[in-house]
């Protein structure tokens, strides 16, 4: 971040605004225009997608690799929410990047300071995903042709679901079982 950008964040700041979303209170941190995301509604999403995907594949080391554009820590959230589900301290961050070849947004979900699930939606309509899907033709055959979703299961408790809803879209989950609570 250049150092314009953090003396307009040191003088302007965050704003802060509070909603109830399904009943649980979040508080909501922006700068510029906010996007009130919903966290919960997203993971259920990913949780039922995921579920409801019946092929598994072995894990592809480049698949878990779709948002290197973001730097870790170079780039301020654009949109926090913290709360509190099942007596854990829940955070969500929204990162944008728009000034890259790919224009992105990247969501990431913590229980306490531990990272469990990473959302990437890149505006490319659906190219990305595409490109994984053909990188599986071995493995799956012609019928990846018909395929919405791909679940790829990598070590322990780690899957990637890739889907194509008007853009490429990818959920890394580290800890699976982490998002069943959202049910």
């Amino acid at each position: 971040m250049d150092a314009i950008s953090l003396i307009s964040k040191f003088l302007i700041g965050y704003k802060i605004k509070r909603k109830l979303v399904k009943g649980i209170p979040m508080e909501y941190r922006y700068s510029g225009k906010p996007v009130f995301f919903d966290p919960i509604s997203m993971i259920q999403e990913a949780s039922f997608k995921i579920d409801s995907t019946d092929l598994i594949l072995n894990e592809n080391s480049e698949s878990f690799q779709r948002d290197g554009q973001f730097n870790h820590g170079e780039l301020e959230p654009s949109v926090s929410v913290s709360w509190k589900q099942n007596d854990k301290n829940m955070k969500a961050y929204r990162f944008v990047k728009a000034d890259s070849q790919k224009a992105s947004s990247l969501y990431e979900f913590y229980s306490g300071d531990i990272l469990f699930a990473t959302f990437l939606r890149i505006y490319d309509f659906g190219k990305d995903f595409e490109m994984l899907k053909d990188s599986f033709k071995i493995q799956i055959g012609d019928k990846v042709d018909a395929m919405k979703g791909l679940k790829i299961q990598g070590s322990k408790d780690s899957i990637l679901y890739a889907e194509n809803f008007g853009h490429s879209q990818f959920w890394k989950l580290f800890s699976y079982s982490e998002i069943k609570g959202f049910d």
